[in-house]
């Protein structure tokens, strides 16, 4: 019998109990899927269908109405991976005090709390995936562009998940960071490209969405699986997501070293 290492078995132990935990309420969880994943492609279909089909229009943002559909449609395979509460839940157990118990396990405590919510978003992205191949059959998508992707958002997810890290250890001098956390979730949803295609933007404020990583969770993987962005492109995403989860990894770290020496669980 093979023996997995202890570094190498508690992170596949902690996947398997996340994807337990995620299908363990089959219809909790496609409940929550579908539910927040339908609430902007809803948003976004009837302004498509205002405008096109109301208005007359043509054209928008220089995308033809049927483009338009394939976006919305297409970003709703990549929306569920970025969403997460981890954020929430890590201020809650420094707020509780529960966040000792984090302490107390022999791994990394950001680091297992990343890994359990991962269990979740394999489901999201088996379920994602089967849906592309689906419509690579009938539709002009290829899969091999929605897996590359896949592969830039699964790298937004991270920098999702350090972003919110970073933001968390308010917690550690306010009381909770709670509307510093939704405050960045707000931002998230309109440069991630989530409510609006981010070409939509004016010109002048394109700096907004491209000085930021957001547009890495949605938008740039969506524009990726339509085959707008290809070769090159793809590449120069690809190194500056690596380029952001380096810093940010760095940011994290050096953040809670100095802001964990605050934390005090007392009482029990």
């Amino acid at each position: 019998m093979v023996r997995i290492p202890f570094f190498l078995g508690w992170r596949l132990s902690t996947l398997r109990n996340g994807i337990q935990d995620s299908l363990a309420y089959r219809w909790d969880f496609f409940l929550r899927l579908f539910g927040s994943a339908l609430v902007p492609a809803i948003v976004q279909f009837t302004l498509w269908y205002s405008a096109f089909k109301l208005g007359s229009a043509e054209t928008l943002g220089g995308n033809t109405y049927a483009e338009l559909v394939a976006y919305t449609a297409t970003s709703m395979l990549f929306s569920q991976l970025r969403t997460g509460d981890q954020d929430f839940t890590i201020d809650d157990m420094i707020r509780t005090g529960t966040f000792s118990a984090a302490l107390l396990r022999p791994v990394r405590p950001l680091e297992f709390i990343y890994l359990r919510s991962m269990g979740e978003k394999l489901s999201v992205m088996i379920l994602a995936s089967l849906i592309a191949i689906t419509a690579s059959i009938f539709t002009s998508m290829h899969f091999s562009h929605f897996l590359q992707g896949l592969g830039i958002a699964i790298l937004g997810n991270i920098i999702h998940f350090q972003i919110g890290c970073a933001v968390v250890t308010l917690a550690f001098y306010w009381e909770q960071s709670y509307a510093a956390i939704m405050t960045k979730n707000i931002i998230v949803s309109l440069l991630s490209g989530e409510m609006i295609p981010l070409h939509f933007f004016p010109e002048n404020l394109t700096w907004l969405w491209k000085g930021l990583p957001f547009y890495l969770y949605i938008y740039g993987p969506t524009q990726i699986a339509l085959g707008r962005w290809t070769g090159g492109d793809v590449t120069h995403q690809l190194w500056i997501a690596l380029a952001w989860i380096a810093g940010l990894g760095l940011l994290v770290r050096m953040l809670w070293s100095y802001s964990i020496r605050r934390y005090q669980a007392l009482g029990g």
